[in-house]
This record gives structure tokens, C-alpha cells and sequence, in this order.
């Protein structure tokens, strides 16, 4: 068999040194061995002294007796003597050991070549018994850093947890703070537009007021200055009847009309179709309202000129309900002053009717 070549494990530690001395010495250790064992085949055994001991039994079951009536005294029995004691057996002779020849050469061969294979047998199983045991270390050790891993990656995990809960809650404590400010510029904005709106309001108002002012006080200039003409209009009109009079004739006495002198043919005539309709193209873009009032209010005017068409008098005959609309069409007459005459003609009384939405 060839000793040389010996099986080796995948993870199997490398050889150690001093193999051949050992196998040396394991070799003459078995050849010592097999040697003691012959030379104790050819001893001699020591005769032994053999004690026998023998028990005597019946080859039948004896049964015990029923209980009876007691026995008869047993007759005397005369006392012999001893008999005389025999001598002891000679003992058996001991049997010749049984030699065993001594082992050939073949044989020899093949006890060494059995111990060479149960050596490199045990030597196999120490090794696989290393391997195993190294295996089992690098295990325990896999395992154990396994568990490190485990542990590091658990506190990793932990540490991590916690981070993100800190960041979340700082991102929370943010937004929150984020919240609470836009709330508060939202509010100072409210405040500011609110303050802004009062005080827009407080001036509009006080414009208002400035032009409500403003705007009396042109009304009331403008109505000063249409009265002071109406004055001066009347005190001509007059100036001039008194003129006519003083040269043949009253102002009455020239007939209905209060035109130029005619027959009665022209007293007893009216205004053209389109007279009043004339006189309103006149004096409606001088008519200023700007009152909202729902509905059409109508006023009715009564409207007295002299020969010449100047308006001498104007009066409502009959109301529109809406004092401010009656005034406003008034106040416009007397910015007319002077109505267009119908074919050279005045007719007086004139009544003209006024609607606000024609």
C-alpha cells in the first residue's frame, strides 16, 4: 500500500512536520507489542486446586403431610462409631498449554499493513476530527459575527430611528413655527389691508363730502346767478311793456299769444306739434340730477315768457312726487332764460311736461 498518497479535506489544516519518525516509531511500538504477545503464549500454567461442592435433591415433589395425631416416640437407635475417614482424592492432572506457532512472514505483513491502515485510519479520523472542530470554530465564530452584525445593525437601526424621529420632530417644531408666523403676517396683513380700506373709506367719504360741499355750493352759486338773471330778464320784460305802453298799447291788450300784435283768429290758435317737444330739446341738457330714484317721475311746469320768448315765470302745476326732480327741472329753466319761439310766436301760458326717462 502506498503510504504516500493520504486523502486530504477541502478545509483540511496543511500537514504537520515529523510524520515519517512518527510513523517509525508507531511501527517498532506494534512490532514490540506483537513480539510480548508470543513469547506470552509460551508460558506454562500453574496447576490449580479445584473445589467441588454437590446438592442432593429428590427426583420427586415431596408434599408436606396433613396434620395428624402426633407421632409415636421414635425407637432408641444405637450409636455406632464412625466410620473412618477416607483419603482425599488425588487431584486431576493439569492439561499441556496449547503452543500456538509463530506467526509467518506473510502474516506479519499483513498485521503491519492492518496497523499502518488503522493508523492512517485514526489519523484520518483526527484529522476530519480537526477539520470538524475547525469547522465548528469557524461556525462559532460566523456565528458570533452574525451576532455582532445583528447587534451593530439593531443599534444602527436604533440610532436611526431616533434621528429621524429628532428630525421629525424638529421639522415639525419648524412648520409649526412657519405656521404661527404666516398666521401672524396673514393677520398684520388683514389688519393693514383693514386699516388701509378705513382710511381709503374715511377719505372717500371725505371727498365725498368735499364734492357734496363743492357741489352746493356751485348749486347754490348757480341758482344765485339764475335768479339774478330771471331778476334782470324780468325787469327787462318790464321795461319793455312799459315801453310799449307808452307808445299806444298794454302788454295784455296785444292778445293771447303775448307775441306780436294780431286778430283774434291768432288768439284762438295753439302751439305747433312739435313746439313742446322743441322747448324740451332745449332744456333737458341743462337739467342736472344724479339722485337715483326708481320709477319714471313726471313733472308738469307752467312756463309764462314775454314777446321776445324771455321766461318771465315758471311754476309746477303739478308734481312728480320727487321734490329733487321737480327743482333739478326748474333750476334748468331758468339756465334756458330764453325759449325758441314757435313760428315767431310765444304762447302764454306754456305747459311743458318733463319725464325723467323719456
Amino acid at each position: 500500500m502506498n503510504t504516500a498518497v493520504i486523502e486530504r479535506l477541502e478545509f483540511a489544516p496543511p500537514p504537520q512536520g515529523g510524520f515519517g519518525r512518527a510513523f517509525g516509531l508507531a511501527l517498532a511500538a506494534h512490532l514490540l507489542l506483537i513480539l510480548a504477545l508470543t513469547w506470552g503464549l509460551r508460558w506454562k500454567n500453574e496447576p490449580h486446586d479445584l473445589a467441588v461442592q454437590a446438592e442432593l435433591w429428590s427426583p420427586s415433589v415431596q408434599q408436606a403431610s396433613p396434620k395428624a395425631a402426633p407421632r409415636p416416640p421414635a425407637p432408641a437407635v444405637e450409636h455406632q462409631p464412625p466410620p473412618a475417614p477416607q483419603p482425599p482424592p488425588k487431584p486431576a492432572p493439569k492439561p499441556e498449554p496449547v503452543v500456538k506457532p509463530p506467526p509467518s512472514q506473510a502474516d506479519a505483513q499483513a498485521q503491519r499493513d492492518a496497523d499502518i491502515a488503522l493508523a492512517r485510519k485514526k489519523q484520518e479520523e483526527a484529522r476530519k476530527a480537526e477539520a470538524a472542530r475547525e469547522q465548528q470554530q469557524r461556525e462559532r465564530e460566523a456565528a458570533e459575527h452574525e451576532r455582532r452584525e445583528l447587534a451593530r445593525k439593531k443599534a444602527a437601526d436604533e440610532k436611526k430611528r431616533k434621528e429621524d424621529e429628532q428630525r421629525k420632530l424638529a421639522e415639525k417644531k419648524k412648520a409649526e413655527e412657519a405656521e404661527e408666523r404666516r398666521q401672524a403676517a396673514a393677520e398684520a396683513k388683514k389688519k393693514a389691508e383693514a386699516q388701509k380700506r378705513a382710511e381709503a373709506e374715511a377719505e372717500r367719504k371725505a371727498e365725498a363730502a368735499e364734492q357734496a360741499k363743492a357741489k352746493a355750493k356751485a348749486a347754490a352759486q348757480a341758482k344765485a346767478a339764475d335768479d339774478a338773471r330771471h331778476k334782470a330778464n324780468v325787469a327787462r320784460s318790464l321795461a319793455m311793456a312799459g315801453g310799449a305802453d307808452s307808445e299806444g298799447g298794454s302788454a295784455a291788450g296785444k292778445g293771447k299769444g303775448g307775441g306780436k300784435a294780431g286778430g283774434q283768429d291768432e288768439r284762438d290758435a295753439g302751439p305747433s306739434g312739435n313746439y313742446a317737444g322743441r322747448i324740451r330739446a332745449v332744456v333737458r341738457p341743462k337739467i342736472v340730477f344724479t339722485d337715483d330714484v326708481p320709477g319714471n317721475p313726471v313733472a308738469e311746469v307752467e312756463v309764462r315768457t314775454d314777446e321776445l320768448g324771455l321766461i318771465i315765470s315758471r311754476r309746477i302745476t303739478r308734481s312728480s312726487g320727487v321734490k329733487s326732480w321737480d327743482e333739478a327741472v326748474l333750476r334748468a329753466l331758468d339756465r334756458t332764460e330764453r325759449l325758441p319761439s314757435d313760428n315767431g310766436r310765444y304762447w302764454n301760458p306754456l305747459q311743458i311736461v318733463f319725464k325723467l326717462r323719456d
